[in-house]
């Protein structure tokens, strides 16, 4: 049995889990459209087993996309890194524009970019926004079992920087909105996600991005 050291073992996904939590995100997606609707109409109906089916039915795929994206050593405050934030940033865009956003694009800042992605129909009057970032920390290699950017599975877990935070974010909410698109074509509410680049450095150019993307 592997002993786990106390830093490695933060940064680790269950897999199990990352099923239940993309299917938890379908479900808060179309509970927000209920309660916007209370009282308004008939409770539209969610048929919780499609997007399960679809989710088992994609696993194996999603969880080799996952690892590719863990690959990327996004370390936002080291310089020499700014490469690997854009590559991060190119694969997060290239994948929202394969599920069907409307919109998906980097925005460039005075620092590292911003990913903003949208999926709108103009029949829906809620939006929900969605945040998570795809930076990551910087690394001590000596406290990890397996190298941090080679993410490794052991005993149903996925060890890598950022399988967690927040990667895991980024790509549960991805999941759940691909899965939805997929089955019914549609999404039960507009929706817009916002990844940012920079969070584990206290975010600097998030107030500017704003003033960027407010009228978007």
């Amino acid at each position: 049995m592997h002993h786990i050291k106390e830093t490695e073992y933060k940064y680790f996904a269950k897999m199990s889990n990352l099923k239940v939590r993309t299917l938890v995100c379908c479900i808060v997606l179309n509970s927000m459209l209920f309660e916007y609707l209370q009282g308004q109409s008939p409770e539209p109906r969610i048929n919780i087993h499609t997007y399960d089916q679809y989710i088992d039915t994609n696993y194996e795929t999603h969880i080799k996309e996952y690892i590719e994206f863990l690959f990327i050593p996004s370390i936002s405050s080291i310089p020499s890194h700014k490469p690997d934030m854009e590559r991060a940033a190119a694969w997060i865009v290239r994948k929202l524009q394969q599920i069907g956003m409307t919109t998906a694009r980097t925005i460039p800042t005075d620092g590292l970019p911003i990913v903003f992605g949208s999926w709108q129909n103009p029949a829906n009057k809620t939006t929900i926004l969605i945040y998570a970032h795809y930076d990551v920390q910087p690394v001590k290699e000596a406290e990890w079992i397996s190298p941090p950017f080679n993410p490794t599975i052991r005993d149903g877990k996925i060890f890598a920087r950022g399988a967690t935070d927040d990667k895991s974010g980024i790509m549960i909410s991805i999941w759940a909105v691909e899965a939805m698109l997929a089955k019914n074509k549609e999404l039960p509410v507009n929706v817009k996600f916002i990844f940012d680049g920079e969070e584990e450095s206290g975010s600097p150019s998030f107030q500017k991005f704003f003033q960027i993307i407010r009228n978007c």
